[in-house]
């Protein structure tokens, strides 16, 4: 393991560096300003002052693992890492994802979407468990069908039908582009 920078908003840095023994120790940071305790098992005691951890005025906050910067939050409050691909960069969250069964509309897995309404063959309304910020977003829809091998399902995605920040119409299609139910449907949500 290496060590953790935290730069400082104008200058300096914060170091923290693991311990070379088995456990599991947890940083608890204040609300503002102040004292954050350290806790740890097995055994451990003390605390760490910190001058200031608040949202800096003009840098961003930046964390390094062994010199190497993984993550920034910028003043925008974008947050940038690095995961192997060799730069920082802002990172786009999934803000809602659906794996289910279309011919149930039965929910298998799913983060930020309440229920699925089947509206008819092949026709479904995800409905977002929390309100997107606005209506531009991507959907990317997927799905198959375990009948016969030269059964291929189409999704398409009708922002036309209703698009909404709450709710999202899809379609499931066949290789005639007919409606049908697709056994296993999934989408995912950018914005």
């Amino acid at each position: 393991m290496g060590d953790l920078k935290l730069n400082g908003a104008t200058s300096g840095t914060i170091t923290l560096t693991p311990t070379a023994v088995a456990g599991t120790n947890t940083i608890t940071l204040p609300a503002s300003t102040g004292t954050m305790a350290l806790t740890a098992s097995p055994t451990f005691s003390g605390t760490v002052t910190a001058t200031t951890i608040t949202s800096p005025s003009a840098t961003a906050l930046t964390l390094q693992y062994g010199g190497t910067t993984g993550a920034t939050l910028d003043t925008s409050g974008n947050l940038q890492f690095n995961s192997g691909y060799g730069s920082v960069t802002t990172a786009y969250g999934c803000r809602a994802w659906i794996n289910y069964n279309g011919t149930t509309a039965t929910i298998r897995a799913n983060g930020n979407i309440s229920s699925v309404t089947k509206n008819a063959t092949g026709d479904y309304t995800l409905n977002f468990t929390s309100a997107l910020p606005d209506a531009s977003y991507s959907a990317t829809l997927g799905g198959g069908s375990q009948t016969s091998a030269s059964s291929r399902i189409y999704m398409e995605q009708h922002d036309t039908v209703l698009r909404s920040t709450t709710q999202l119409r899809c379609y499931s299609l066949n290789g005639s582009f007919a409606p049908t139910d697709s056994i296993v449907f999934c989408a995912a949500v950018f914005r």
